[in-house]
């Protein structure tokens, strides 16, 4: 009877503790939720989950674009285990996600961070070491499971991120102090006073240049930009910037388009409109959740891409990184 009584006794500390300890679980992860969501309450008032973002394979997401044809996102990234495929998904209408694998012309696997994604026509551009991969979106849109890459463009700087807008492909640069540095001609001294420290290259698109993949290989512009720039998109009246790094809050920036002053930058050897998105255009910013990757603007709201979604992160999953949410805009 007493070693009866001896296994009860065990047996009910166990599931009492068991209990126990999911009630502090559940306490603490409702209490990040909750301390997220007051941390980040300008955002969240104005914004609203969209979907889970897709997980697999150690994906890491870093670009996101979005398909006006075929009304679906697309967002690219590389993978957590080391020599893996960088990779894109398909998200379609209804959330639904479906995995390309990115390859090279040999059939080798793609490792590329790919931190930025745009398309153009029959072509996506991922952002490469000094310049933009090139593949066939086809592959994309017919759910093919693997890419191969058809080529390159450069773009004068190591880019980021990358985005088409009205004619014209822009890349841009990341900095942060110590570990991601700029060259000395992307330091410079706005009008403003501000010390911007990386720069954004803008090259017209041609639809007779397909050598080149549609993209003139000559830049027509320039932007100077501070560090820790993620991605950029376009509203009617404003240039958006998405900066994040580690674990601190995340920031958009909204430019002010007709407020923006202009100087001149030699690229290639000759001088280009240089524009300096700085303090004296910048018209508003919001705090956002940490590590805001690529954004999109589509009717009125930018839609924003926490990496923090990733199985990379565990902090993305107890606090609301794993979704891509909208912020509306207008």
């Amino acid at each position: 009877m007493k070693k009866k009584a001896q296994k009860k006794s065990a047996a009910t500390v166990f599931l009492t503790a068991l209990v126990v300890a999911v009630l502090i679980i559940a306490v603490f992860l409702s209490a990040v939720r909750l301390g997220e969501k007051i941390a980040f309450a300008d955002f969240y008032k104005r914004a609203r989950a969209e979907f889970e973002m897709p997980v697999r394979k150690n994906f890491v997401g870093q670009g996101l674009d979005y398909l006006e044809d075929e009304n679906a996102f697309i967002t690219c990234g590389y993978s957590a285990s080391k020599g893996k495929c960088s990779m894109v998904y398909y998200i379609d209408e209804n959330g639904k996600a479906t995995c390309t694998l990115l390859k090279n012309k040999d059939g080798s696997n793609y490792t590329g961070h790919t931190g930025g994604i745009a398309h153009y026509r029959e072509y996506f551009y991922i952002t490469g070491d000094d310049g933009c991969d090139v593949f066939a979106l086809d592959d994309l849109i017919n759910h093919r499971s693997v890419s191969k890459k058809l080529g390159e463009v450069k773009t004068l700087l190591d880019p980021a991120y990358c985005n088409v807008y009205e004619g014209k492909f822009y890349t841009g640069s990341f900095y942060r102090k110590g570990n991601y540095e700029t060259p000395d001609w992307q330091r410079i001294t706005t009008p403003n006073g501000d010390n911007n420290t990386a720069v954004i290259t803008v090259f017209d698109i041609d639809d007779s240049a397909a050598d080149t993949f549609y993209i003139s290989p000559e830049p027509v512009a320039a932007y100077s930009t501070a560090g820790l720039v993620q991605g950029m998109t376009f509203t009617e009246d404003e240039i958006v910037l998405s900066t994040s790094y580690g674990l601190a809050a995340s920031h958009l920036y909204f430019y002010d388009k007709s407020g923006i002053s202009a100087g001149q930058l030699t690229l290639s050897g000759k001088n280009v409109p240089l524009y300096y998105l700085d303090g004296a255009c910048l018209k508003a910013s919001v705090t956002a959740p940490p590590m805001s990757e690529e954004i999109v603007y589509l009717n009125g709201r930018i839609y924003i891409m926490c990496e923090s979604a990733s199985s990379k992160y565990i902090f993305g999953k107890l606090m609301s990184g794993n979704s891509l949410w909208s912020w509306k805009a207008n």
